[in-house]
């Protein structure tokens, strides 16, 4: 049922209500903006499939109470795509919720394990995806849209369910759930972070590399406050030569790649350069104290690799190769270094602590 009505919309609040789980997915799209263009929340029971339509002026307010009712549970696969956007659009936080790509992969599925590769290996249903890229701001949608918007809830439930019980009997129910609260706070890009994105700048002097942090949190936060993609502001090879040229007066600008900037983005580039902005602890992209040399790093890996060795899930759930370099260099350089994931919580428990002791001998 496609809901634009307030009518409607208070009609399914009340049943959602009454309910204590429910699946759900959205639709976006995507092309010339900085945030997705939310189109369509899908929301299924056991029994009944909604498909909410964005677009329209509806009183959404109630539904921002179901997301953030934590007596509900909100089955989504791959939550961490859908959390930002419902929280922009709803201006709500995401309580108590599934994640069944979260759940295959701490059951030994690949951890990127698409709805319909899942569906398929589990429940043997069938899904296409030729619809995940049509423009959803269409209105009438099309049938094959709406076909594909209910196939995207109509069996999570189902799945949820044998997920969970399939967790239970696993030794990683309690690391699932650990791993649930922190992507609840799943938010779009940290203007502060935004650095940690963008390759290559491990490689300059400290100098370029805080100008290549300064430029890119003030590009990031322009494109956020003008709601467009941050190449359309400039790509990063611009960045790079704007950190490394430090232009201090629009006559500045006069290479190739920078000359022909925008005025406005010329003072603002100078004026995030001029900032007396601190820039908080570093992590790898930042860091400049001891460098570890190659062996050592292929040392840590492998210490790693051994240590995950007997889990029953992938161990890129765990920790990335950029993940494990970064403790190593900031451990390196500060002893009580806490600032990356596999220092808290579970991962902390299942190789972390370990980890990091072996890191602090290796690098004395």
């Amino acid at each position: 049922m496609i809901i634009n009505t307030n009518k409607q919309l208070n009609d399914v609040i009340e049943i959602i209500s009454n309910t204590s789980q429910i699946a759900v997915d959205t639709e976006f799209y995507w092309m010339r903006t900085y945030y997705p263009e939310l189109c369509l929340v899908q929301i299924a029971t056991e029994n009944e499939i909604f498909l909410i339509d964005t677009l329209k002026d509806l009183d959404f307010s109630k539904l921002k109470d179901i997301f953030e009712n934590k007596d509900i549970q909100k089955i989504i696969h791959s939550a961490t795509n859908d959390i930002p956007i419902i929280k922009r659009f709803f201006n709500c936080e995401v309580n108590n919720i599934f994640d069944t790509q979260l759940a295959a992969a701490f059951l030994g599925f690949q951890t990127q394990s698409s709805l319909k590769t899942l569906l398929k290996e589990i429940l043997d249903i069938e899904m296409e995806k030729e619809s995940q890229f049509s423009d959803w701001r269409n209105r009438p949608l099309t049938q094959k849209q709406l076909n594909y918007a209910i196939k995207d809830v109509e069996y999570l439930i189902q799945l949820k369910e044998y997920l969970q019980q399939q967790l239970i009997k696993s030794e990683y129910q309690g690391f699932f759930e650990q791993e649930l609260i922190e992507i609840q706070k799943t938010q779009f890009n940290s203007i502060e972070n935004i650095h940690t994105k963008i390759g290559n700048i491990q490689k300059f002097d400290e100098k370029t590399q805080k100008n290549a942090i300064l430029i890119a949190q003030w590009r990031e936060m322009i494109a956020q406050e003008k709601n467009i993609p941050v190449r359309f502001i400039f790509n990063n090879k611009v960045l790079y030569a704007l950190a490394h040229k430090n232009p201090k007066s629009l006559n500045s600008f006069d290479n190739e790649e920078i000359k022909k900037l925008k005025p406005w983005i010329k003072k603002g580039v100078i004026s995030a350069l001029n900032s007396k902005q601190k820039l908080e602890q570093l992590s790898l992209e930042q860091k400049l104290g001891i460098k570890i040399s190659a062996e050592i790093n292929d040392k840590i890996t492998i210490f790693f690799d051994t240590e995950t060795n007997n889990l029953k899930f992938d161990a890129t759930l765990i920790a990335s190769r950029k993940d494990i370099r970064s403790v190593a260099y900031n451990l390196s350089i500060d002893n009580n270094y806490t600032n990356n994931k596999l220092l808290s919580g579970w991962r902390y428990e299942i190789v972390g602590k370990k980890l990091k002791e072996y890191i602090l001998d290796i690098t004395k």
